[in-house]
Formats: C-alpha cells, structure tokens, sequence
C-alpha cells in the first residue's frame, strides 16, 4: 500500500464485513481494492482500464453461457423423463384394465337353507357349556 495515500476508516455492520469478504474471495482482491473501487465508482472515477473490465464481462458472459446450456440440457432431459412417465402410466392403466377384465369375483353362490343344513349341532351353545363339565 501507497504510504503517501490517507486513510479512510469507517464502522460498517458485520454482515457488510461477511459480504465484502465473500465477495473479495470470488473476485481475487482484497477487501481494500472492493471498497477503493466502490467509492471511486461511487464518485465516477474510473480507475480500471476499459479493456479489463471488457475481458470481465467476456468471462462472466461465458459463464452465463455454460450455465445457460447447462440448465437448458436439463429441461430437456426432465422433459423427455416426463413424456416417459406420461407412456408408462397409460401402458399401466391399460394393464390394470385388462387384469380387472380377466379377473372376476368369486361368486357366493349358497343360499341360506345351504347355510342352515351345514350348520354343525354339535357347537349349539348349551352343549359348549357342557362339555368341559365333569361327568
């Protein structure tokens, strides 16, 4: 740092402190040069050359791009899983349809006087309560 340049200090809260540390990490220069660009641009002083900042926005540009084709692959990719999705549920709903064509219920066919000639005399409840009697 230039010893004949003044200081400038100034209480900022915490959350300005994080921000300009991440922000300092993503850019590769320290948190003085963010704020001395900050307040130079602030005060329209342009201290970066033209040219550099036109190879920043090249690389971010290029950035965008990638990312661009990136998410644009994906849609793709969950659009053609959904129209997949789409055929298996009509090839499973015609499925079911043909199972529950070929499959009938089991009829009950007896009537109550079949009920009543099966029904066992033994199970009456009166000899329940006598058989487990001593004799």
């Amino acid at each position: 740092m230039d010893r004949n340049k003044p200081i400038l200090k100034t209480a900022v809260p915490h959350e300005w402190i994080e921000q300009l540390e991440m922000l300092a990490k993503q850019t590769g220069c320290s948190v003085s040069e963010l704020l001395r660009d900050a307040i130079a641009q602030y005060l329209g002083i342009c201290e970066q050359p033209a040219s550099q900042t036109l190879d920043q926005f090249r690389t971010e540009l290029n950035t965008f791009k990638v990312s661009i084709s990136q998410l644009d692959e994906k849609v793709n990719n969950l659009s053609s899983n959904s129209r997949l999705l789409t055929t298996l549920s009509l090839k499973i709903a015609v499925l079911e349809g043909i199972v529950a064509k070929n499959t009938t219920p089991a009829k009950n066919t007896a009537t109550s006087s079949q009920l009543l000639d099966d029904d066992d005399d033994c199970d009456e409840p009166d000899e329940i309560l006598t058989d487990f009697l001593p004799r």
